[in-house]
């Protein structure tokens, strides 16, 4: 680790995390726009499934002015908000079939109340990322270490096999970090090292306590660390919505390194 650190190693290894980061964030940002582009122009698949759904639903085969009339004018709306429902998910496929019939799946449910319904989930999810995004911007790496812990001991415990739960609860310095304890400790063994609490009094699974002893000195070079962790776990995962929540964990680690270095 010295090492690393005397050579430039370690600052060249989170610039490279910084860089990706942002190269993220640019092709986020681009999202909206490309968007509104794909909704200005004509999509003949959605006009045929909804023709066939229609049709299905009445027996009756629906004129396409008719429909192109009922997109133009959804369209619109969307364009406006910029809302985007997120599509099933079936394993690790995305359906573009259930995504695109499910706009208005009630037949008893009119244009109008379907097009509100957009706009009011574009108000709400809009209200809901602005609160979340100002509280990441305050938010201290250990929230996210918590945070990460979560995900991996309860929400998508699958993510860990046996060897790394063991790995994680008996190495010191793990994933290369500067943490000199074990990252997670079993609850039969207490919180206390030497006489002072050195885990959190939370326990993860009903099986784990999480350490707290992270040295705020070296904050940026554990988060770099992390990150190229939490992005191995991403790529040997299979389930989509685990990649999804440590994906966001990634972000998150990167801005606080971003934010560190300002």
């Amino acid at each position: 680790d010295k090492h690393r650190v005397a050579s430039g190693e370690a600052r060249r290894s989170a610039e490279t995390c910084l860089e990706q980061g942002r190269e993220r964030e640019m092709a986020r940002k681009a999202i909206p726009p490309a968007w509104r582009v794909l909704l200005s122009e004509p999509d003949e698949l959605l006009r045929d499934l909804l023709v066939e759904k229609v049709q299905d639903a009445t027996g009756v085969r629906p004129h396409h002015v008719d429909v192109d009339e009922f997109l133009l004018d959804l369209s619109s709306v969307l364009m406006d908000s910029t809302a985007v429902r997120r599509p099933s998910i079936q394993g690790q496929n995305h359906s573009r079939r259930q995504g695109s019939t499910s706009l208005n799946k009630d037949p008893s449910v009119s244009k109008s109340e379907t097009v509100d319904n957009w706009r009011s989930r574009a108000v709400a999810g809009s209200s809901r990322r602005f609160s979340q995004n100002k509280a990441r911007a305050e938010e201290g790496f250990q929230d996210i270490v918590y945070d990460l812990m979560q995900i991996l001991l309860e929400t998508y415990p699958s993510v860990l096999d046996k060897k790394t739960i063991c790995y994680l609860e008996s190495t010191t310095h793990p994933m290369g970090t500067r943490l000199s304890y074990s990252l997670i400790r079993k609850i039969s063994k207490g919180r206390e090292i030497s006489g002072h609490a050195r885990y959190k009094k939370d326990v993860y699974a009903g099986r784990w306590y999480v350490c707290t002893e992270w040295n705020k000195t070296y904050h940026l070079y554990n988060a770099v660390k992390l990150i190229e962790w939490v992005n191995s776990l991403i790529a040997e995962t299979e389930n989509f919505e685990a990649r999804e929540a440590l994906s966001v964990i990634v972000d998150r680690l990167a801005a606080f390194a971003q934010r560190s270095q300002a």
